[in-house]
């Protein structure tokens, strides 16, 4: 994975670790003008990712779905190149991880105690 797409997931991943996890979904361009604006990748990947969620392609995410067919379906709904949904097939597998998806989950429930 290169450092470029390593740096995008990681600003993905503090937008929803600040602002929820239906950031991506219910902020598209906010989350584009961010990625744009911050310098770690250039204006087609940012581009691509708006209109991936834009596209509802977060929903395919909920499928535990594997690369092959996430990259397929981004080609298909998405019109772009194999390469560039390769490149967001690694983005958002790898942004929505057991790992991190777990770590959010716990989070859900944090401001019940502060009651």
């Amino acid at each position: 994975m290169s450092r470029s797409v390593e740096a995008v997931i990681t600003r993905l991943k503090g937008m929803i670790d600040r602002n929820g996890p239906h950031y991506l979904s219910d902020k598209p361009y906010q989350v584009y003008e961010e990625l744009k604006g911050s310098g770690i990748t250039d204006r087609k990947t940012a581009g691509a990712i708006l209109l991936f969620l834009v596209n509802g392609m977060m929903d395919e995410l909920d499928r535990d779905i594997d690369f092959d067919s996430l990259c397929k379906e981004i080609q298909k709904e998405c019109c772009f190149n194999k390469k560039m949904a390769e490149k967001l097939s690694m983005i958002f597998l790898s942004l929505y991880s057991f790992a991190n998806k777990r770590e959010w989950k716990k989070r859900e429930l944090e401001g019940f105690s502060q009651f």
